[in-house]
C-alpha cells in the first residue's frame, strides 16, 4: 500500500496514540502509532491541503479544495460544512466548540461544530492561504494574500486590529500563551 502522504497530525487518547494522515487521493487515514496498518479510511473531498485539526473530544476537521470543511467524530460519524470556496489552511479549534477556517474567498469563518452552523464571517478582502491561530483570550489571528494580518474577536467576529506587513502571508500564525496587542 503506497500513498503520497501530504500532511499528518498526532493525538493521544489515554494510553493510545493515533496518527491521522491526509493522502493526495483525498482520503483521511487513521492508525495507532504502534500499528503498521490503518484502522480507518475516510473520503474527505478533493485536494486536501491542510493538516488535520483535532479537538479535545477527538473530532477531526480538514479543509478541502472543493469548498467544504469535513468533520469526522471519534465514533466515525461524518459531516461537512460548505464554505463555497477552497480551504487551503488547517482549521483552528477554539473554545466552546467553535472552528475557525480561512478561505480563498477572503473570509474567516466561525463554525459552531455542535449545531453545524456558521456563527459569523469576517471579510479580509483578499484570499486566505494560511491557517488561523487562536489565543487564550479567544482572539483569532490570520493573514491574507495582500499582507494584512488581523486580530479578530473570536466570539463576535469584530476586528480588534489590523496591520499591513508588506508581503503575502502564506504561513500560519502561532500563539504561545501571550496576548498580542497593537
Amino acid at each position: 500500500m503506497a500513498f503520497w502522504l501530504e500532511r499528518f497530525s498526532m493525538r493521544r487518547w489515554g494510553s493510545l496514540s493515533h496518527v491521522f494522515v491526509v493522502a493526495i487521493n483525498f482520503l483521511l487515514f487513521s492508525a495507532t502509532s504502534h500499528a503498521d496498518t490503518f484502522l480507518h479510511q475516510y473520503t474527505v473531498g478533493k485536494n486536501i491541503g491542510s493538516t488535520v485539526a483535532i479537538d479535545e473530544a477527538g473530532n477531526r476537521y480538514v479543509g478541502s479544495a472543493d469548498g467544504n470543511v469535513y468533520a469526522i467524530s471519534q465514533s466515525g460519524e461524518e459531516w461537512s460544512f460548505s464554505i463555497g470556496a477552497e480551504v487551503g489552511g488547517t482549521p483552528a479549534v477554539g473554545s466552546e466548540s467553535v472552528l475557525f477556517v480561512g478561505s480563498y474567498d477572503g473570509h474567516l469563518y466561525a463554525i459552531d461544530t455542535l449545531s453545524r452552523q456558521k456563527l459569523w464571517s469576517f471579510d479580509t478582502g483578499y484570499p486566505i492561504y494560511s491557517s488561523a491561530a487562536v489565543s487564550l483570550d479567544g482572539t483569532v489571528f490570520i493573514g491574507n494574500r495582500s499582507g494584512d494580518f488581523f486580530a479578530i474577536d473570536g466570539s463576535s467576529g469584530d476586528l480588534k486590529w489590523r496591520v499591513q506587513l508588506g508581503a503575502e502571508i502564506g504561513s500560519s500564525a502561532v500563539t504561545a500563551g501571550v496576548i498580542l496587542t497593537h
